[in-house]
């Protein structure tokens, strides 16, 4: 396990060169987005497919398009992945103005939330997928109406493209988030954490606990893991098929050797709590084909929405900050 962990961090390591050298004007957030996308994947980035993908949203597209804000890189990457990615963009187009319809959700979201229903090869259902969504979004909204925002239309896809049962997941998610609201601060993370651990089958207390004991063991370690959204991505470690202390020993090691890797490690690397978010990341890629407790069609999509959505609000935060900083 630990040389295909440090095989994965020297491929990010790799990856994030390539989109360094060959997409400067972008920012570092994105850069590490798109470099763990493919990592994901266990592929080399290909900087002149991913140029190629660039060009046919902007023809495809108009300048002030949804497509064309942070979350064009990381669609860019995903489409480069794909046998034909204009096809690909026009589904995702095609499930994105579905889902804009009934809902003014905000755009980046609808687009990664497209994206994953689509990266769940749900495209041939996109009608039922999409009202499945609504309806989960719907519920959740009517849970907790001052906590459900835009950012949960991408976790509600993501449900509903898993062909998941609506009431179970709902009743699964209601009992995470009860089980969890106390441990953390922020409340809207653990919704976002408890969506994600809605996904596996597994009993709603071991789920949580084992979060909790993931988390607890790597702040033992002096590894503060961020308790905003990143959360969600440990929910998604917490499904894989391991005890805690070996899943915490993992992103451990994971942080360790990325460390090691160029443009990860001192003061020009990016922050430790993210290279941390990245470790998990990348332990929960490492788990994918051994999966079997949660639905299979979900995995692939898991990894993928939670390094777009989550990386890529860390860089809509950090603009912001900077913006912020310029007008004071």
């Amino acid at each position: 396990m630990e040389v295909r962990l440090r095989e994965k961090c020297e491929l990010l390591a790799a990856n994030k060169e390539v989109f360094e050298k060959n997409f400067k004007l972008e920012g570092a957030y994105i850069h590490l987005m798109c470099s763990s996308l493919f990592t994901a994947k266990g592929k080399m980035a290909d900087a002149d497919r991913v140029k190629e993908c660039v060009e046919i949203i902007k023809k495809n597209t108009g300048i002030l398009s949804d497509f064309r804000g942070y979350v064009k890189m990381a669609l860019a990457s995903m489409m480069a992945m794909e046998a034909d990615a204009e096809v690909f963009l026009h589904q995702v187009m095609e499930v994105y103005d579905l889902l804009k319809v009934n809902h003014k959700f905000a755009a980046e979201y609808v687009v990664i939330a497209a994206a994953s229903i689509c990266n769940m090869h749900g495209y041939t259902r996109k009608e039922e997928i999409v009202a499945k969504t609504e309806e989960i979004y719907r519920n959740m909204k009517n849970d907790h109406p001052f906590l459900t925002s835009s950012e949960d239309c991408a976790y509600a896809a993501m449900l509903a493209a898993a062909d998941v049962d609506i009431q179970t997941v709902e009743e699964e998610m209601e009992r995470c988030y009860k089980l969890l609201e106390g441990d953390f601060f922020s409340k809207n993370a653990v919704q976002s954490l408890s969506h994600v651990l809605a996904l596996s089958t597994e009993d709603s207390a071991k789920k949580c606990d084992k979060v909790k004991a993931i988390f607890t063991g790597l702040r033992d370690q002096k590894k503060k893991f961020g308790v905003g959204m990143e959360l969600s991505v440990l929910g998604g470690v917490a499904l894989v098929e391991e005890s805690a202390e070996n899943l915490t020993a993992l992103i451990a090691k994971a942080d360790e050797l990325l460390g090691e890797q160029k443009g990860f490690a001192g003061f020009f690397g990016i922050p430790k709590n993210q290279r941390l978010m990245c470790a998990a990341l990348l332990v929960l890629s490492n788990y994918m084909p051994e999966m079997e407790n949660v639905n299979t069609a979900a995995v692939n999509s898991v990894v993928a929405l939670l390094i777009a959505q989550q990386i890529a609000l860390c860089a809509a935060v950090f603009v912001s900050a900077v913006a912020a900083s310029a007008n004071s």
